[in-house]
């Protein structure tokens, strides 16, 4: 069987996006363009990945938010899955940061407020994403965010959940997750305090002269971020108060829900 092709779609091309997935611009039989998510084969036989992605589609099928990207249709080909969404011409957050665009500078505010809005709709839904950072932003040139890529994500059904083997990106996970595997809603926090420190300054919170130092600032609990305006002299004062709570070390100190992040952000003008 021709892995390539999809029950009622056509491969145009496919999207070398990296990670564990093969990515395709395919379109259906009215010639409409939608993007096709699959295992790679080196991944077929993974049976945690798998569960994680049948989970995500899932998932998606569950929520229905602008800033969230939905599953249109999903299914198996041989013995993979895959999952069918809209196609979207944007740029990733990641994109952006790397060629310090000035649409990111100019409109950083508006985008964080959308992230938050869609973590907001995903911890609504009692899920949490495990896996925000800038690669997993999308920004069409209207300036609207979509938040994908949900292979990661779980059911909060009790929390803090204790996860056997940690996935994620570890400078985008908080020290309880390093250290002691523990999850929840403010894991998500802390990935979205990360991703927003990156939209307003094009630098991690807590970098370092070197890949072990910044790992080292990273993990110590008596190392905060580094001023934003440090980077950006232009960071409202009260900006900066928001996303340096969403990094707090200590979960006591950091924001306890998105609906308290949603209603700091939009007091600011």
């Amino acid at each position: 069987m021709d892995l390539h092709r999809f029950p009622g779609y056509t491969i145009a091309r496919s999207v070398d996006a990296g990670g564990m997935a093969d990515i395709y611009v395919a379109l259906n039989r009215r010639g409409e363009r939608f993007i096709i998510r699959t295992p790679k084969t080196e991944y077929a036989r993974n049976r945690p990945f798998l569960k994680g992605f049948s989970r995500g589609i899932d998932i998606l099928r569950r929520i229905d938010h602008p800033n969230i990207a939905p599953c249109v249709d999903h299914g198996t080909v041989g013995d993979k899955p895959f999952v069918v969404m809209p196609f979207f011409e944007a740029r990733t957050v990641r994109e952006l940061i790397i060629a310090r665009d000035a649409f990111l500078s100019m409109n950083a505010l508006a985008f964080i407020r959308q992230t938050a809005a869609a973590l907001h709709a995903i911890h609504q839904a009692r899920i949490i994403h495990l896996d925000i950072k800038p690669e997993n932003l999308l920004v069409q040139e209207d300036g609207h965010v979509i938040l994908i890529d949900f292979d990661l994500a779980l059911p909060a059904t009790t929390l803090p959940l204790k996860m056997r083997n940690l996935s994620g990106t570890p400078f985008y996970l908080p020290p309880e997750s390093l250290s002691a595997h523990l999850v929840d809603e403010q894991t998500d926090i802390f990935g979205f305090g990360v991703t927003s420190y990156e939209m307003l300054t094009f630098h991690k919170p807590f970098e370092g002269h070197t890949v072990e130092e910044s790992q080292r600032r990273h993990l110590a609990l008596d190392v905060p971020p580094t001023p934003m305006r440090t980077y950006n002299p232009n960071v409202p004062t009260a900006l900066e108060s928001v996303i340096g709570k969403c990094l707090a070390k200590a979960p006591d100190k950091r924001y306890p829900a998105t609906t308290l992040v949603l209603k700091d952000l939009e007091a600011i003008v």
